[in-house]
């Protein structure tokens, strides 16, 4: 887990692991629907309650799901409105395998047999990247899919492409005020920059975004069919089959 998640609901852990115990056999890994994520943007566009009119594509690392601050700082404001008003279930999709594609893993989990059955060289090689190893090359090389557990929605605040831009926003402020705890002004302080690479990540955001403003706000109901959850097959879970230490947890 990242050490910027700023939003997790109430008895993740036990949702996270009960979820992915019923899918054991079927997945190499299991995330949340993950808010400032870029692939789990792309779902949220075509399969949540939440418009998304910019140009997202499915990839980890999009011009707006990764790059943007600004997109990033709308995405956010949406997410806490939404929080704000009891209306977070206009953030879940249904469950979603991920394969052949790099996922940031923001929040990943994995099981410990599952890891053990390769050797530290399979697992993860020293000197590759391990986000892409971990999220897309093992779970190609074993056969298994990743897999989003689309109704677990948590927060993650930033990318390092996004960090300058959130820490000058009130974004932090607001999941403080969201938990009820007062925030240390420290906390959002930027170090300075130097001009040449101020002006370098400014190029670099308006060439890839362009003059594009963000484009987000929560959908109707009416607007779109209702975030459902996929149903697990009987093969798959069947508690009986499991061992003590694998029944989901009441």
């Amino acid at each position: 887990m990242d050490d910027d998640i700023v939003y997790l609901p109430k008895d993740f852990g036990r949702r996270l692991y009960n979820k992915a115990i019923a899918e054991k056999n079927s997945f190499s890994w299991w995330s949340p629907l993950v808010v400032n994520n870029a692939i789990c943007t792309w779902l949220l566009k075509y399969h949540g309650r939440v418009h998304i009119g910019n140009r997202v594509s499915a990839q980890a690392g999009c011009a707006y799901g990764w790059r943007s601050p600004m997109f990033a700082k709308a995405l956010h404001d949406v997410f806490l409105q939404a929080a704000a008003a009891n209306k977070l279930p206009a953030f879940q999709v249904p469950d979603f395998a991920i394969s052949l594609s790099r996922f940031s893993i923001n929040c990943l989990g994995f099981f410990g047999d599952f890891a053990a059955s390769f050797t530290e060289e399979e697992f993860c090689p020293l000197g590759v990247d391990d986000e892409e190893w971990v999220s897309a090359v093992l779970p190609s090389r074993a056969g298994k899919p990743g897999r989003i557990a689309g109704d677990i929605v948590i927060g993650h605040f930033s990318y390092f492409t996004q960090e300058r831009g959130l820490l000058g926003s009130d974004v932090l402020s607001k999941y403080y005020l969201l938990a009820g705890v007062p925030m240390d002004p420290s906390y959002s302080q930027v170090s300075k920059e130097t001009f040449k690479a101020g002006l370098r990540r400014w190029l670099i955001n308006r060439m890839l975004g362009g003059e594009e403003k963000p484009d987000i706000r929560l959908l109707e109901g009416s607007e779109v069919p209702a975030a459902h959850q996929s149903k697990i097959p009987a093969a798959i879970f069947d508690p009986n089959l499991l061992q003590e230490s694998e029944r989901p947890v009441p």
